[in-house]
């Protein structure tokens, strides 16, 4: 935001609290060591600008919490999506940081590379094909085996 040439997002950029404030995280797991925040993509790609910072993309918005929610535990970065295709925004961007942390630290500059690097080096992009493969086996319970249909209907569907 302060390298923006827009006077508004500079003066934003000059404030202590969060920029976008509050986000919503498709999917956390945690527990006194680690903390994953995974991003849900069915049929979307990820957003290539911020509500309240067009400069920078949805991964680096929720890496960016990420860290700040991590405290001390070992942060991890997913995306759970239907395809990995290369002409997808989340595959060439995971691809890219991934690659080179470099890219991930000066879309960061305020965070702590060795942080950074680290996150990095743990960028996965999970198939939603081999999350079902897991989880919608069917069990006993037909209440919530109508679920697990239900989400494997929504996974494989064109």
């Amino acid at each position: 935001m302060r390298s923006s040439e827009n006077p508004e997002l500079i003066s934003r950029s000059q404030m202590p609290d969060p920029v976008e404030g509050a986000s919503e995280i498709d999917i956390l797991i945690e527990n006194d060591e680690y903390i994953a925040f995974i991003e849900a993509k069915l049929g979307s790609d990820v957003s290539l600008k911020t509500s309240y910072d067009p400069q920078r993309n949805q991964i680096v918005r929720n890496i960016d919490c990420l860290i700040e929610r991590a405290k001390g535990r070992f942060p991890l970065f997913w995306i759970l999506a239907r395809d990995q295709e290369p002409t997808r925004a989340y595959v060439q961007l995971m691809n890219c940081y991934k690659s080179d942390p470099s890219l991930l630290a000066s879309q960061l500059p305020h965070r702590e590379t060795g942080i950074l690097n680290s996150i990095s080096r743990n960028l996965t992009i999970v198939l939603w094909a081999d999350f079902a493969e897991l989880v919608c086996s069917l069990g006993v319970e037909p209440e919530m085996n109508h679920v697990k249909q239900e989400l494997e209907r929504r996974i494989f569907a064109n």
